[in-house]
């Protein structure tokens, strides 16, 4: 069986209240094939603070109420 004939079979199991959602993926996916460069949905979490990366372990202590360790 090809992608395709396992694709069309998938669709056919998607409840009809998800439908839109699968239908909205698979549009994502058509735009953007072929076109060079990152999927629109890279960057949709960036919060404009630089640094998250050092800062990490004290934005989850921060977040979680862990103590922080010596």
């Amino acid at each position: 069986m090809t992608n395709r004939e396992q694709l069309h079979q998938l669709v056919d199991t998607i409840p009809e209240e998800r439908a839109g959602d699968a239908l909205e993926a698979l549009r994502l996916i058509a735009r953007t094939h072929g076109k060079p460069g990152r999927p629109g949905f890279v960057g949709i979490a960036n919060t404009g603070e630089a640094d998250l990366g050092r800062r990490a372990k004290e934005i989850l202590r921060a977040e979680f109420g862990e103590p922080e360790t010596a």
